[in-house]
């Protein structure tokens, strides 16, 4: 999986072009979760129509990412897929690089039915604290629903600090 950088600020501030590192690890399990609960006649459909249901997750996954790309507010995002050593075999060498520095952790809510998703941004925060002219101020989790170019937007807009700030 490549690294998708669309050119903004970390944590709402101008440091560093932000990233994004989609946790493959709970967007599979969420989705193979998904499968297992619900009863829907749809939901049952969807699930059977792969071998493993945790490739739904990574469509879904993929389907954000590409969305990314095409995302005004995106522009300055880096954005990578983490994976999951359990489906994939090893975590991207990718994102294991853009961790290296401060970065938004995705998590992405498969659900087999409808065409919305919950998602949750947590901070992750790398620099030391005595270091205060580069660490960015404290982040909190962000965390939304909508569907895939919803989540892309409403993700860009709160990593980017476009959107409206809370203390």
């Amino acid at each position: 999986m490549a690294v998708v950088l669309l050119a903004g600020g970390a944590f709402g501030t101008a440091l560093a072009a932000p990233v994004v590192i989609v946790d493959s690890r709970h967007t599979l399990s969420s989705a193979e979760a998904g499968c297992a609960l619900y009863p829907d006649p749809t939901a049952v459909a969807v699930c059977h129509s792969v071998d493993d249901p945790r490739k739904l997750g990574r469509d879904l996954e993929n389907k954000i990412v590409s969305q990314f790309a095409v995302t005004p507010q995106c522009r300055g995002v880096a954005i990578a897929l983490l994976l999951d050593p359990k489906f994939d075999g090893a975590f991207s060498q990718a994102a294991i690089d853009l961790i290296q520095k401060d970065y938004w952790s995705l998590h992405v809510d498969y659900a087999p039915v409808g065409e919305r998703y919950g998602w949750t941004l947590f901070p992750q925060t790398l620099a030391p604290a005595a270091s205060a002219s580069v660490a960015p101020p404290k982040a909190r989790m962000v965390n939304g629903e909508g569907t895939v170019a919803q989540i892309a937007q409403q993700v860009c807009v709160a990593v980017t600090g476009r959107g409206g700030g809370f203390r």
